[in-house]
């Protein structure tokens, strides 16, 4: 019983699996830039002020998600 349970699952496994390999469609040319992503915008650079504002924010906001995680777990007694 054990042997047919094991076949099974692999058999399960090997069909499951053949979905997730990719195959190449030789059919379509493709053509240069075609498979490329478009760049990305860059971020402007940030003055060091911001960086601490932002740094700052964080840190209040992990702050208030730890005491909010300790007020959650209170009960009323």
């Amino acid at each position: 019983m054990k042997r047919f349970l094991a076949a099974l699952l692999a058999a399960l496994t090997v069909f499951t699996l053949t979905g997730c390999g990719k195959t190449e469609n030789p059919a379509e040319p493709v053509t240069p830039g075609q498979g490329e992503e478009p760049a990305a915008p860059t971020e402007p650079e940030l003055t060091p002020e911001e960086i601490a504002d932002q740094e700052r924010l964080a840190a209040e906001k992990a702050r208030e998600e730890r005491l909010q995680g300790l007020l959650d777990s209170m009960t009323l007694e």
